[in-house]
């Protein structure tokens, strides 16, 4: 391990002058020898300490040569094949590393410059082709447009980005392309690329503001506000049926997109509920109010007697059994008896079809006493 330290340490001495890396051969067997060293060290009992220290070690000796290496190809002092596959290789070696050791890899150190031109070339040749086909996958333009940010953001950057957001961006490309590649299972395209970029945690700016504008629409092309929830609602389904990917990040300094679509829907649920319990206590104000201004008729009726009329209008289809209901609630409101002066209408429902034999009687007794008044109604009409 010593003597593969001191290699790099001699090369990195020599950067700049005219001899650095000339024995490219030699430099290129030294190549896989770091890759095994560094995979060895790792899988044995270290602690996690001296893990992260060796590979960091290795890493920025790694980056430190990419760089020289290539600034001396762009000045055109390596032409031949040789320094185009040996920078090829450690760009490689990188790659693998962050496979091979993600838990000790130190991703807030700068990308290479050569690595973020080759995903730059990456993405310009694939770019034109993933929107033409989330196009024709009759995804909404304003996603699409979304969906690209990212690349699009990242193509007209110049400075150098970091190891995370250069991963971050490497494997989205390639969920992009698997969603393209996997079409046909996916039923709602719009929404499952919704849900492939939460669960990735596309946590850009962009991304926030599209989730709150679609939001917004769903919820104000909703006529009432029992809708709306129901909206809001099945959103909270969806984002919890959602795996997010906690390791995964475009932005590390802001929060997880699971998390702050969970909390602008709880925000607007809560939101809804406070409407709507303001609604119904205004309503019940309004039917209070209602209520205080009729003038209750007294009647001699008992609660009992008044259901078994209330059965009689119905059962002889004086009234619409639909309108049970409301003629319950008109003698509820509009009368009161001898022993009470509110009417429960609980009570009284349950007085329509369970009451007793006494009020039966009762009852039968007051209708037999109104027929007889009709009769003499019927006399004088007929007599006077």
């Amino acid at each position: 391990m010593k003597t593969q330290i001191t290699y790099f340490e001699t090369l990195l001495a020599k950067a700049g002058n005219p001899d650095f890396c000339t024995n490219l051969i030699k430099f290129r067997t030294e190549i896989v020898s770091v890759k095994k060293s560094v995979l060895n060290y790792v899988n044995f009992h270290h602690t996690n300490k001296e893990k992260r220290s060796f590979v960091r070690l290795h890493l920025n000796s790694i980056i430190l040569i990419i760089n020289h290496l290539d600034a001396n190809i762009r000045r055109s002092e390596y032409v031949n094949n040789m320094a185009f596959i040996v920078l090829l290789e450690l760009k490689d070696l990188i790659l693998n590393l962050e496979t091979e050791t993600q838990k000790w890899f130190d991703y807030n150190w700068y990308t290479p410059f050569a690595m973020q031109q080759d995903l730059k070339e990456s993405f310009k040749l694939s770019q034109s082709d993933i929107e033409k086909q989330l196009k024709v996958m009759k995804i909404q333009p304003d996603l699409i447009r979304v969906a690209l940010a990212p690349i699009a953001f990242f193509q007209d950057r110049h400075n150098p980005i970091r190891f995370h957001r250069y991963f971050y961006l490497k494997r989205y490309h390639e969920y992009l392309m698997n969603f393209i590649r996997f079409r046909e299972f996916y039923p709602n395209p719009s929404l499952d690329l919704t849900k492939l970029m939460i669960s990735i945690n596309l946590n850009s700016d962009f991304f926030q503001k599209y989730l709150v504008n679609y939001l917004n629409r769903q919820i104000e092309s909703c006529p009432d506000i029992q809708n709306k929830l129901h909206i809001l609602y099945t959103f909270r389904e969806y984002t919890q049926e959602l795996i997010p990917n906690k390791k995964s990040a475009y932005n590390q300094d802001k929060s997880h997109i699971h998390a702050y679509l969970k909390e602008l829907i709880n925000a607007r649920i809560k939101h809804f509920r406070k409407v709507q319990t303001s609604t119904k206590h205004a309503s019940a104000e309004s039917q209070a109010a209602v209520e205080i201004q009729l003038k209750k008729i007294k009647t001699s009726l008992k609660v009992s007697q008044m259901g078994i009329l209330c059965r009689l209008f119905v059962d002889e289809k004086i009234i619409d059994l639909s309108n049970r209901s409301d003629l319950i609630n008109l003698i509820s409101l509009g009368f009161k008896s001898e022993n009470t002066a509110e009417i429960s209408r609980a009570n009284l429902r349950n007085k329509v079809y369970s009451t007793d034999k006494k009020s039966l009687l009762e009852v039968k007794k007051l209708l037999i006493a109104m027929a007889n008044r009709i009769d003499e109604y019927i006399y004088t009409l007929n007599y006077s």
